[in-house]
């Protein structure tokens, strides 16, 4: 808000305590589910992981809307977790269609894209090819929930959402009788 003035790291330390520890309980509250759900589908099926990576898969999905806009909310509008919750239905994320498509693409192409070269991801770490494709891999996946953060960011920026507009009382019409 500032724009070019200088702050100390204790200064940014203090401003963002609060947007920390609202994250913080948000992710808490994320993981909760995505546990039971993981636990739930290695219970059902001991022998494979692939039937846990798709069930992270599901929970993602699922939790699209969720993980993809309730940490942006917070920080965007600076309000608690609970007004986040009723903020969040108020925004439309299939009009972000990039945003979707880019984190799609991050959750199950990507993931997807090691079990097409196991040879590669499970050598051991030396400086070698397969080294180095799994490092690339990394950046990819990385930069890719980077963009998607970003983007998100944009879009709730975009449509200028008021922190207190959850609690404004429905327009009347005008019309008395």
């Amino acid at each position: 808000l500032e724009q070019n003035r200088r702050q100390s790291l204790a200064d940014l330390f203090r401003a963002g305590k609060g947007f920390f520890w609202r994250l913080i309980r948000f992710h808490i509250l994320c993981a909760l589910p995505m546990i039971f759900f993981v636990w739930l589908t290695m219970t059902i099926d001991k022998t494979s992981s692939s039937s846990t990576r798709i069930g992270i898969t599901l929970i993602q999905l699922l939790l699209a809307k969720l993980t993809l806009l309730i940490p942006v909310i917070i920080i965007v509008l600076d309000c608690s977790l609970s007004k986040s919750f009723g903020l969040m239905w108020k925004v439309k994320l299939l009009k972000a269609k990039p945003l979707l498509i880019i984190f799609l693409v991050q959750i199950i192409a990507l993931p997807y894209l090691s079990k097409l070269f196991p040879g590669f991801f499970g050598a051991p770490p030396a400086i070698s090819i397969s080294f180095a494709f799994t490092v690339l891999y990394s950046l990819a996946l990385h930069t890719l929930a980077l963009m998607v953060q970003l983007m998100a960011l944009r879009f709730v920026i975009s449509l200028g959402i008021d922190c207190n507009e959850l609690y404004k009382p429905p327009e009347s019409s005008g019309d008395s009788g």
